[in-house]
């Protein structure tokens, strides 16, 4: 009786360490679906707090982000802000200027306030240097993107920093944040812009324009099941940069589509400016179309370019500039590093040319380095070994690249933390669908730790004379512990899942022993 009623008092003060613990129950998180609005309650509050960190916990919140961003400052003079409803804080449209009446593009709608509709104008934001954060999986469309280009689905995403006025492309807006998806996955993503004119589709996907200003960050998310159709400049994750760069970090493209005069499997064009990275990254079953094709990006233009532990697995249906990783290089340092390509290309023109690193060069760029760099071609068309430096591309085939075969091709990469084989298919990264580094590292210490002691005292309580109950029920308990969300213990508290207190009292009325699980802060 003595050690039910110290077990009870330990875990009644437990209670208030739920934040960084691991709830002991709750069901799968399932992803959330888009009904076509857009929320911006988590600008409001993150605003309110003043920290620089917002959070995203649905679809609707993730479209209020393209709202923000789209609606601009208010020193512009034809989209001035955003209007919202001050009680259900769903975005109402634009406040625009008379030469954004006379050319209004897809998606972007002018709303009029009348006198007691609740309705408040709100500053666009480009999130310089601020982190927004994803917490959710996000379903756009349900359906098979497969399908889209004759049938269009229900909803065409707006990009984040899309076009949006009949401004230049100098003073256009766009996201220059750090948007960190925390291992979630946005599927059924479908954009449309071919109705923007050629100078005004400054970009079509999750982002439009990005990194305008100062260098963004997009970082573990996975974009998957998606149909980017563009006019100008098209990506699964961007159509391009303007003064700024970007870093992907953790980021895949899987199974989907990009059309676009200028696209790639991430992005369409680097503009003069800060450097575009991908590290552990990976693009897996994506096409691209396009005069300018890359497995990553289309075009880098005087912009540096580096690629470390990633890989694309891409058909590209090119005209004279098709490249593994880009399609064009203009003036810029080039760098792969530990990684590889599975390319199906077909340059569709006489002079068209394809590169294992890029299609053909603008000018002399200024160095192309590869260590490490394994590739399979299957190419019709003219083929180019290209770049001042190819030592460290090394051509293979698909069997050399699958199951353990890889682990003999690819000896120099890091197979014990990064780099995973599979059984009939080649590698994929291992950091590929963790929430982000802290929680795993935590989770994993976790699983360690508390399979262990709760082995140990499993057997004691169960198999014991105190608590001689049907075993059955330890199993139970066991499996709710191991079911713990990590999107719970992102957001600091325990809603929608059994408190760690109600965990122990069922489980101790059952007679079944507790584990209970901790995370590293």
């Amino acid at each position: 009786m003595k050690k039910l009623l110290s077990i009870l008092i330990a875990i009644m003060m437990l209670v208030g360490l739920c934040a960084p613990m691991a709830i002991s129950v709750g069901a799968e998180e399932s992803a959330d679906t888009w009904d076509g609005t857009a929320n911006i309650k988590w600008y409001i509050d993150g605003k309110a707090a003043g920290n620089g960190m917002y959070e995203l916990n649905s679809a609707e919140d993730l479209a209020g982000l393209a709202a923000i961003v789209n609606g601009r400052t208010p020193d512009n003079a034809t989209v001035c802000g955003v209007y919202y409803d001050t009680t259900t804080y769903n975005v109402l449209g634009y406040k625009v200027g008379a030469d954004f009446a006379n050319e209004k593009l897809p998606g972007y709608k002018e709303y009029t306030p009348t006198t007691g509709d609740n309705s408040e104008l709100l500053n666009g934001d480009k999130f310089t240097w601020q982190n927004v954060s994803l917490n959710c999986d996000i379903i756009i469309n349900e359906g098979d993107a497969a399908d889209w280009a004759t049938s269009a689905p229900i909803f065409n995403w707006i990009p984040i920093g899309g076009s949006n006025d009949d401004e230049t492309w100098a003073t256009a807006g766009g996201f220059d944040g750090i948007f960190d998806g925390k291992g979630h996955t946005i599927s059924g993503m479908y954009v449309d812009t071919t109705d923007t004119p050629n100078d005004k589709d400054w970009g079509s996907g999750l982002f439009g324009l990005i990194g305008i200003a100062a260098n963004a960050t997009i970082k573990n998310i996975t974009i998957e099941n998606f149909y980017v159709n563009g006019t100008m400049n098209a990506g699964a994750f961007g159509g391009r940069t303007r003064n700024g760069g970007v870093a992907y970090e953790n980021c895949y493209a899987i199974d989907g589509t990009v059309i676009s005069a200028q696209a790639g499997g991430f992005m369409a064009h680097a503009a003069s400016g800060g450097p575009v990275s991908v590290e552990n990254c990976g693009v897996d079953n994506v096409t691209v179309e396009s005069n300018y094709a890359g497995g990553i990006i289309g075009i880098c233009n005087s912009a540096d370019f580096s690629a470390v532990n990633s890989y694309v697995k891409a058909t590209l249906v090119g005209g004279n500039h098709t490249g593994a990783f880009m399609g064009r290089v203009n003036s810029g340092n080039v760098s792969i590093t530990n990684c590889y390509t599975v390319i199906d290309a077909t340059a569709n023109e006489t002079e068209g040319a394809y590169g294992i690193i890029y299609g053909t060069v603008q000018s002399a760029p200024y160095a192309t380095a590869a260590s490490g760099y394994y590739y399979v071609k299957n190419v019709t068309g003219t083929t180019t070994i290209n770049g001042t430096d190819t030592a460290g591309a090394t051509e293979v085939t698909v069997a050399d690249l699958t199951g353990d075969a890889a682990l003999t091709t690819l000896a120099d990469f890091d197979f014990e933390t990064i780099w995973k084989t599979t059984t009939e298919g080649t590698p994929v990264i291992e950091l590929r669908g963790t929430v982000d580094d802290g929680e795993d590292e935590g989770e994993d210490e976790g699983e360690d730790e508390g399979e262990d002691e709760g082995e140990d005292e499993g057997e004691e309580n169960v198999g014991g004379e105190e608590n001689n109950n049907d075993s059955s029920n330890t199993d139970g308990a066991t499996e709710n512990t191991d079911a713990a969300t990590d999107t719970e213990a992102a957001k600091g508290g325990c809603g929608g899942s059994i408190g760690i207190a109600g965990v122990a009292m069922i489980a101790l009325a059952s007679g079944a022993a507790l584990v209970i699980k901790r995370k590293e802060d």
